[in-house]
């Protein structure tokens, strides 16, 4: 059974700060940076997942990502109700595809996106250099082509979720030598939300992999904290 974990720091602040982690990411690495964030006055709520949230099976992997996308949608309603009043989500590599989905749905102040494709589907179809298994065991038991995925993923690729973001202003993270979303799926992103004309910065690492550049770009969060008061 797919679960995933919810911690909150810092209730008392005003403003919030949503903190998606990564695939296979726990809670103890985020709680430092959270910690800060919380000092610069925002309340902190970190979310980390079960593994299996991605799994070959298509189905089951929609379901978890909507699961957890709901229910940040729901929270951000409920602390609305208690007085909370600025929204933020800071969204690492999965949880940059979920951050999305959840700005296209509710109003952010600010969506951060350290590491994000434009499809799902066609990042995962790229992991027969990184994770052959997953997409074997995606080919073998369901005998599915690109297109058929990009289809039945279409609910969880960023790309066909970027209608209602123009009222969020986003900073996003793309490195040129990320093997797991590769980096001219995050420009193509960019591309289309420029087109919807969106308000948003562009940082592009030269010279780190997905896994370094990730936990860079989160941990200096000096980087990111000019961003965050403008």
């Amino acid at each position: 059974m797919f679960r995933f974990t919810k911690t909150i720091i810092g209730i008392e602040n005003k403003k919030v700060i949503f903190i998606l982690n990564g695939w296979k990411g726990k809670n103890w690495q985020l709680m430092p940076i959270a910690n800060i964030l919380k000092f610069i006055g925002y309340c902190c709520i970190v979310y980390s997942y079960d593994k299996n949230i991605l799994k070959p099976d298509i189905k089951e992997t929609r379901t978890n990502i909507l699961k957890v996308k709901k229910d940040v949608v729901e929270e951000i309603k409920s602390l609305g109700k208690q007085g909370k009043k600025e929204f933020v989500i800071l969204g690492i590599s999965l949880g940059s595809v979920i951050g999305v989905l959840v700005a296209n749905e509710t109003i952010l102040t600010k969506l951060i996106l350290n590491s994000v494709g434009a499809d799902f589907a066609e990042t995962v179809w790229t992991w027969e250099v990184v994770n052959d298994g997953f997409k074997k065991l995606l080919l073998e038991k369901q005998f599915v082509t690109l297109k058929q995925l990009k289809i039945e993923w279409m609910s969880i690729s960023p790309v066909h979720h970027i209608n209602n973001l123009k009222k969020t202003r986003l900073l996003i993270y793309l490195s040129k030598k990320d093997e797991i979303i590769p980096y001219e799926q995050g420009l193509d992103l960019v591309n289309k939300l420029k087109k919807k004309d969106c308000s948003l910065s562009l940082r592009t690492n030269f010279n780190f992999n997905h896994l370094i550049s990730c936990a860079f770009n989160f941990y200096n969060v000096f980087d990111y904290a000019g961003f965050l008061k403008e």
